[in-house]
């Protein structure tokens, strides 16, 4: 008795289960990109004035916003404290001619008085990394060549002013403050985001001079 066979080609069945999650997410797709489309303006981001972009010149560009701790800036928050505080207790030691009106424009000034105090104000900064310098806020350059290998900027805070950070190194043989990175808030790690972004760009960068690459023989 002989035993006859044949070849079956293999058969694939298509689930239909899988057909309509299939349609499911067609159907969804247009909703996901009009919600959360790249060009959508209504997404907030994150980043809050924090940028990173490429150069024509070959180097890293990074722009951001911190809080404006300077002297100048200081001054002026007192000054208009002062004259606001004078024009508030001007019609109050006057008792005979105090009035409602002069209790409301009294009240309107110690307002303005707590916005100023309250009030933060912000200044813009751009570090650029080039393959040979570094350059601050389109100004300020400084060589790689004298910062060196082991000097690359980092994040410091000053022990005598609470709040107040920057970015610093040695530069030849002084220490230089490159640029300030006030956080704005509690939750601000604009400071820290910046460092790691910088540290980045230098191993980029400046790294492959430590290395060897591009230089002259």
């Amino acid at each position: 008795m002989s035993n006859q066979s044949g070849y079956l080609p293999p058969r694939i069945a298509f689930d239909p289960q899988l057909a309509n999650d299939l349609a499911r997410l067609e159907l969804l797709a247009p909703v996901f990109r009009e919600a959360h489309g790249a060009g959508d303006d209504r997404r907030r981001s994150p980043f809050n004035g924090y940028s990173r972009s490429l150069t024509p010149d070959g180097g890293i560009l990074i722009t951001y916003k911190d809080l404006n701790r300077s002297l100048l800036c200081r001054s002026l928050r007192v000054f208009s404290c002062v004259a606001l505080s004078g024009a508030c207790l001007a019609p109050i030691l006057d008792l005979e001619a105090f009035s409602w009106a002069q209790a409301a424009s009294v009240g309107t000034l110690a307002l303005a008085n707590w916005i100023i105090l309250k009030f933060k104000v912000r200044k813009g900064h751009a570090v650029e990394v080039r393959p040979d310098c570094m350059i601050i806020d389109g100004t300020d350059i400084f060589l790689a060549d004298d910062i060196g290998d082991e000097n690359w900027p980092t994040l410091h805070h000053d022990p005598d002013d609470e709040g107040h950070q920057f970015i610093g190194g040695i530069c030849g043989t002084r220490f230089i403050e490159y640029m300030t990175v006030n956080s704005l808030d509690e939750s601000d790690r604009t400071p820290q985001v910046l460092e790691a972004d910088l540290t980045l760009a230098f191993e980029q960068l400046w790294g492959r001079r430590a290395a060897g690459f591009g230089m002259p023989l």
